[in-house]
């Protein structure tokens, strides 16, 4: 009876076994289709507890709403003896012909029609307690000898990315916790997108420090399709080709996870747009040894170069390339922490800046080449032993309305921009800036630099050129407001002209400070000329203007005393009116004021001071230059003129030369009734003026002659007397203007005769009757 029993419960236990895996299957199949709304298919299942094997093969689930998976494959094995040893060793777990679309869904994912829903509003679990913790620690062993998944391909949709990522081989070799200093095999080739990753290396997972030893290349994964959604990007559109080359080392150690990266690494082919601007760059990369570890503090030290290579930042309408630069090489750069980095040296190639791609002009400012040597960057400053520009060549031109209209549109854009930032976080950026401080020891520019500066709003139009120039500045330093810097400047302007400057300033204290001299030498003034139309209403026909200047600033206080040196100066009056003209308040013609100014070398020396508050809203230096430069003319001409003709009989006064526009008159010559000869007091006068000319050789005299009625009778007496015929009483005037003029020329003829002054310095006028005057004279004006 025992033997039947026995018997038909082992028949029992065969046909279980036997019809376990089909149940399985179709029980699976069931449960999908009813509960799940999933219409699924199984090639066939397998499942032996003897042999610890379980397999399905060739499976197919199909969504309702979406998604489809499909496995080829999928086997495990488990070594059974071993668990006589104590140890969990899986021989080996195949996945193969996997495919698979996974989307985002509401609140989870859908994974080939399977709907993976995250509760989010399941709490946290409460950390364990492991001081409470009574269990005995796990003392079995566990392993793996493969792990092979192949030919495996999910399309993964969602709201940041759409991406496809194959597998085509993942394994792991020989993964045994009780042999933990054997190293297992890990391979990985892995193509995103279409474009490869291959990671080949060991790892050690059971050792008391795991590692992972391994060789990373990436082919170009490009990187637009994980940038789907943009809204928390300040750009619009990105995409990058990211490629690697490097060995990764990765531990956990005692201070934390160490990750050690060896080899380049970078992104090719980038680009992004916002919505003033779209960025081009062919290459950018890393290359040597970074060391990271995480742990409490992130700690981070690294030996390795950065490259760039061709970049184009153009407006976004494509009219304005905004900057280009050809390479830029950042060599032996030294981290020693996160808050510690050192640049060698690095190089920047052929900077292009502001070029407006529909006309034909130049870029606005080329440079061959910007080094830097031996930057220091630390959190709260950044030091710079040396800038070196070479070959900076500008090209500045303003447009009828006096602006740079692709630059004025730059700004005004970045201006909008600017404004959309909240008042908090321009306060936050404004109080990182006051805390941050840079020094640089030298900078320079090579003396092969040049700028060309034309302006359209005058005419004609404004075109200069500065070429030679020349910049050293040494000790720039913003954290010691005390520190001068020192400049040394020169360049030569157009065909002639030379400028020097030198002298210390402190840019960075709460008040500037500086003590420059400058130093001007042959400046042409005709291509000024365009300005002095517009600011003076004169033409400059012929000059040169050197200067020497020098500067003091104390607390914002500016303190300048200027003297010019005017060179052979001839000017002209257009006939303008001008809008707060600077000379419309001198005290004489301009012409005159500058003959009375002039040496005889024809070179005017003006003495011009300027002061003022340079944080003055109201201090505008172009308007202080103009006015000073207007007074200083005033009061040279007018100090001239009171100090050396004053003595001579000057008619005017000091107030009275301030207050008119008009040629200076000295005291005139009085003449005897009926007479014209030079008495000797009229020629002690005219020997004075005389001197004054052969002082001053391009001022010019008018001589005018004046008659009386008085000098009627006395002319009708001294020819009675002489015995001569006596003029009719209707020649009266005509004889009278002859007296005149005969006056005016004994007056000049003593001028040409005695002091050999030039007939074409003296001018005469017609000669007049004074009906209301007494006493007959000589007028004499400048």
């Amino acid at each position: 009876m025992l033997k039947k029993i026995m018997k038909y419960f082992f028949l029992f236990i065969a046909v279980v076994l036997i019809a376990l895996p089909y149940a399985a299957k179709y029980g699976a199949i069931h449960y999908l289709e009813t509960e799940k709304n999933i219409r699924a298919t199984i090639g066939d299942l397998d499942f032996n507890v003897f042999s610890g094997r379980f397999a399905l093969e060739d499976v197919h689930f199909y969504g309702a709403e979406v998604g489809e998976l499909h496995l080829g494959l999928f086997a495990i094995d488990l070594n059974m003896l071993e668990l006589f040893n104590k140890n969990i060793l899986i021989d080996s777990i195949e996945i193969r012909d996997f495919n698979s679309n996974v989307s985002e869904l509401p609140g989870g994912w859908n994974i080939g029609g399977i709907k993976l829903l995250l509760d989010e509003s399941e709490k946290a679990e409460e950390p364990l307690d492991k001081s409470q913790d009574t269990a005995k620690p796990f003392d079995w062993g566990y392993g793996i000898r493969s792990l092979s998944f192949s030919r495996v391909l999910i399309d993964v949709s969602s709201q940041y990315a759409d991406s496809q990522f194959e597998i085509r081989k993942f394994a792991i070799k020989d993964a045994l916790s009780w042999f933990p200093a054997t190293a297992s095999g890990v391979e990985l080739d892995l193509a995103i997108n279409g474009n490869n990753l291959n990671i080949n290396g060991d790892a050690k997972p059971f050792a008391k420090a795991p590692v992972l030893s391994t060789s990373v290349v990436i082919d170009n994964v490009q990187l637009k399709p994980f940038f789907k959604s943009l809204k928390n990007l300040p750009v619009s559109d990105v995409d990058a080709g990211l490629f690697a080359d490097l060995t990764l080392d990765v531990a956990m150690e005692n201070k934390g996870l160490q990750v050690l990266v060896n080899g380049n690494y970078g992104l090719r082919n980038i680009f992004m747009e916002d919505e003033l601007r779209k960025i081009k760059l062919e290459k950018l990369m890393l290359n040597g040894e970074q060391k990271l570890i995480l742990g409490d503090d992130v700690d981070i030290t690294a030996s390795l170069s950065l490259a760039l290579e061709k970049m184009d930042i153009e407006s976004l309408d494509g009219n304005v390339k905004l900057a280009s630069i050809d390479s830029f090489n950042a060599n032996n750069i030294q981290v020693k922490n996160i808050d510690d980095i050192i640049i060698d040296k690095s190089e920047l190639k052929k900077l292009h800046l502001v070029k407006e791609l529909n006309k034909n002009l130049p870029d606005m400012l080329r440079l061959d080449k910007l080094l830097v040597s031996h930057i220091r960057y630390q959190p709260d400053l950044a030091e710079v032993e040396k800038v070196e520009l070479r070959h900076l060549v500008g090209d500045i031109r303003l447009n009828d309305k006096g602006e740079v209209p692709v630059l004025a549109s730059i700004i005004a854009n970045d201006s909008d921009e600017k404004s959309s930032v909240s008042s908090a976080k321009a306060e936050e950026v404004k109080s990182a800036g006051s805390r941050f401080a840079f020094a640089v020891k030298e900078i320079l520019i090579s003396p092969d630099s040049n700028i060309r500066f034309v302006d359209n709003s005058v005419t004609p139009v404004f075109d200069t050129k500065l070429h030679d120039l020349k910049l050293k500045i040494v000790n720039v330093n913003s954290a010691d407001t005390r520190q001068a810097a020192n400049i040394d400047f020169s360049v030569n302007i157009d065909e002639y002209g030379n400028m020097k400057i030198k002298g210390d300033l402190q840019p960075f204290s709460d008040k500037i400070n500086a003590k420059i001299v400058a130093n001007l030498e042959a400046l042409e003034l005709v291509p000024l000329s365009s300005y002095a139309g517009k600011f003076a209403g004169i033409n400059i026909q012929r000059g040169t203007m050197s200067l020497d200047a020098k500067i003091d600033i104390k607390d914002d206080e500016l303190d300048v005393k200027n003297t010019f040196f005017l060179n052979q100066l001839k000017v002209e009056s257009d006939d303008a009116e001008v809008k707060d003209n600077i000379f419309k308040d001198m005290p004489m013609p301009l012409d005159l004021t500058l003959d009375v100014l002039r040496d005889n070398n024809n070179v005017i020396k003006l003495d011009i001071p300027v002061k003022g508050n340079i944080n003055n809203p109201d201090f505008r230096l172009q308007d202080v230059y103009n006015k000073a430069m207007a007074k200083a003319m005033k009061f040279a001409a007018t100090h001239y003129l009171m100090q050396a003709v004053q003595p001579l009989g000057l008619i005017l006064t000091a107030g009275e030369l301030i207050k008119k526009a008009a040629a200076p008159k000295f005291e005139p010559l009085k003449f005897a009734l009926g007479a014209a000869s030079v008495s000797k007091e009229n020629k002690k006068h005219v020997d004075k003026i005389a001197k004054l000319l052969k002082e001053r050789d391009k001022l010019r005299l008018t001589i005018c002659g004046f008659s009386v009625n008085q000098d009627w009778d006395a002319l009708k007496k001294k020819l009675a007397d002489k015995g001569k015929p006596v003029p009719a009483e209707k020649d009266k005037t005509k004889q009278l203007l002859k007296l005149a003029n005969r006056r005016a020329h004994k007056i000049k003829d003593y001028f040409i005769s005695t002091h050999k002054i030039s007939v074409k310095r003296l001018f005469s006028c017609n000669g007049k009757v004074l009906k209301e005057e007494k006493i007959p004279k000589v007028e004499i004006s400048l």
